[in-house]
């Protein structure tokens, strides 16, 4: 018995190692498929993606990189003292510049000898009274709670300090982001195989389906090319396409971008694979004047219970720590679920905000106008850490560095941080309160009935009964009353965006609601705010008669869906009819005005007939959204929403239709 044991185990490790030398071998192969872009150069293929610690390259360049910065927590064994020889006028900043021999702040060391000498309540008093000792400070008053304190010099500038002890347990572990930096790898050299198309930045990241780059690409290329369009025109372009996440990186894609004969052979060989594939007409049928500037508007408030889908595509991420988070899985759990059911939109091709530079001033693409501009999402999920009743927006090396940044920007504060430590001493951010948050976005992401991940901890902690997402919501939102872990964050996504899509549940939990109700313990005690009546897309709803069935000589049928759509679409093009006999179709209508759901229509006939209805999804178009903007119909009610439908009802009494064969789809009543 033990040798057959041993014999299974030594079997088992052989198979085990290699399938790893497998993979490892599969991993390092050139990818002669997917387009890589750096900077906005394109980089021939074959592309070999490879890991060194912490840092993905492709064909030698370093595309994405990360920095371990290790948690540990100082002892002081010794009282730093008081400083009360400093001047009056010394203002915060001397916070920041009176540090000890080792360069450490004196005051954070006095913190944390209080912290490691005393009883929890007898330091917090003894840290307040410390800073009441101050010479420069004039107010010491509690902020939020009693682990925040706000202290204001005699200048009227004023810092948040937090004076509760905590761990730095939630951090990744430097196996934990290898391992991370080894999945992103990964991550790349699969997509690249898909034949996706990748622009790499320092400060950003783009990627685009096969599909997407083959219809925007050349089209792109061509007009940067052109001296005639100006350098503003192009940037518009670009954003348009979601190209570049900045003017700063469009002008690097402007600059860069040069004719390469193997990009355009490549695009050509692609282009020629898909219409292979889909057809001779499908880039022109798919194709929505990507270029051109919508006239359209945002739609109104999507107040009432009826289902309503964003008023746009335009995603957008805020990721102020990028610099200690595995970002891109989070990214994606959002992103590929919205791809899954949107075909038109690529999961990369949303803005991303985010600083991944560590132990600096430098913020990247993490700026008090982007941080401004998320109102412009449909769907907006912005991460960093957070108290109750604010959102950490940038972080800081020094406080000078948050100062100028934060530019006395109202309802917005200078803390230093208890969670985000450089060199062993805290970091110093800037934060915004529910007052910012409401004033300066609530508003039009309502309006664009948008829906709203907060992913931070305590998003969604009340005060008075509001909280961070509460005063941001659009028209539903999801965020977490205390801590979350990231690994949690990306489950929860996953499960309620891929019960909305349909891939879980066969699409019987399309609206936000429903979804999020049949999510078995949502981690960490995520939460619902605002209307679940809310989809990704218009879905069918009910359809009568139904498939197959046989119906009297004269009838009236409807089509109904689940999501609000626009009537701007001529009914008689979103349903259309074939017959067989002598039967005539109908007043094919809109029922109602503006917001509609259902059409109907009536046949009539003298003799047996056979009806084809097909059901062309691009015609269901979503209500409040430009044309350019809007979802269109899932017709069977699982992602993607790509196909057109079709059913058939017939009439008989000699059995001449019965056997008839129609496209099968399936019915949900």
């Amino acid at each position: 018995m033990k040798k057959c044991m041993l014999t299974t185990i030594v079997c088992l490790s052989v198979s085990l190692l290699l399938t790893a030398f497998l993979q490892a071998d599969e991993l390092n192969e050139p990818i002669e498929t997917g387009f890589v872009f750096w900077e906005g150069k394109y980089i021939e293929a074959p592309y070999r993606v490879e890991r060194n610690d912490l840092t993905v390259y492709i064909n030698g360049i370093p595309i994405r990189e990360k920095t371990y910065h290790e948690q540990k927590e100082i002892y002081v064994d010794e009282d730093p003292g008081d400083l009360d020889y400093v001047s009056k006028y010394a203002g915060i900043r001397a916070l920041d510049t009176l540090r000890n021999d080792d360069g450490r702040p004196i005051w954070f060391l006095k913190v944390r000898y209080l912290q490691q000498h005393y009883s929890e309540d007898i330091a917090l008093q003894k840290i307040n009274d410390y800073f009441r000792s101050l010479p420069f400070i004039e107010k010491v008053e509690k902020y939020i709670s009693d682990e925040i304190i706000k202290v204001t010099d005699y200048f009227g500038e004023s810092l948040l300090v937090p004076i509760k002890k905590t761990s730095h347990e939630e951090y990744p572990s430097l196996e934990e982001m290898t391992l991370s930096t080894q999945h992103g790898m990964e991550s790349i050299i699969q997509s690249l195989k898909r034949n996706n198309c990748h622009f790499f930045f320092k400060g950003g990241e783009i990627k685009f389906s096969g599909i997407k780059t083959a219809i925007v690409l050349p089209e792109t290329i061509s007009a940067l090319m052109d001296d005639s369009i100006s350098r503003d025109d192009k940037r518009i372009i670009l954003k348009k396409l979601s190209f570049a996440l900045s003017d700063q990186l469009g002008d690097m894609v402007i600059d860069n971008l040069e004719y390469n004969p193997q990009l355009e052979m490549r695009l050509d060989e692609l282009r020629q694979e898909i219409i292979k594939e889909k057809g001779e007409d499908y880039f022109e049928n798919i194709q929505k004047d990507l270029l051109n500037e919508s006239s359209g508007e945002k739609g109104k408030d999507g107040s009432k219970q009826d289902c309503c889908s964003p008023n746009g595509r335009e995603v957008v991420f805020y990721y102020a720590n990028a610099f200690e988070r595995d970002w891109e899985d989070e990214i994606a759990s959002i992103t590929d679920n919205i791809e899954a059911q949107w075909p038109y939109f690529n999961a990369s091709a949303s803005v991303i905000y985010y600083d991944n530079t560590s132990n600096d001033d430098e913020t990247v693409t993490c700026t008090l106008s982007n941080f401004r501009n998320c109102y412009e999402a449909d769907i907006l999920s912005i991460h960093s850490h957070g108290v109750i009743g604010h959102f950490m927006v940038a972080y800081f090396k020094t406080y000078d560095g948050a100062y100028a940044w934060w530019n006395q920007e109202p309802n917005m504060y200078i803390g230093s941080s208890s969670k985000v430590f450089w060199d062993g001493e805290p970091a110093f951010y800037v934060t915004a309160n529910l007052q910012w948050a409401e004033q300066n976005w609530s508003s039009s992401l309502s309006q664009s009935s948008a829906i709203v991940f907060v992913n931070s901890c305590h998003g969604n902690a009340k005060i008075d009964g509001s909280s961070f997402l509460t005063s941001c919501l659009g028209r539903v939102g999801f965020g977490y009353p205390g801590c979350a872990n990231l690994s949690d964050r990306v489950w929860n996504n996953n499960d309620l965006l891929r019960k909305m899509n349909g891939t879980i549940g066969n699409g019987a939990y399309r609206p936000a609601g429903e979804a999020y109700i049949n999510i078995i313990n949502p981690k960490d005690n995520w939460e619902m705010e605002g209307n679940g009546s809310t989809t990704l897309c218009p879905a069918t709803s009910d359809y009568s008669p139904t498939d197959g069935e046989i119906v009297d000589a004269t009838g009236t049928g409807y089509f109904e869906v689940d999501t609000y759509c626009t009537d701007t679409q001529d009914a008689e093009d979103a349903l259309t009819f074939e017959t067989i006999g002598d039967v005539s179709v109908s007043n094919v209508q809109w029922v109602g005005t503006d917001q509609v759901n259902r059409i109907e229509y009536d046949w009539n006939a003298d003799s047996d007939f056979l009806v084809d209805v097909t059901v062309h999804h691009e015609e269901f178009q979503s209500w409040g959204a430009p044309a350019d903007g809007c979802h269109y119909l899932d017709f069977d009610r699982v992602a993607p929403a790509d196909d057109d439908g079709e059913y058939h009802f017939f009439h008989e009494h000699n059995g001449d239709f019965g056997t008839a064969t129609s496209i099968n789809i399936p019915h949900n009543s």
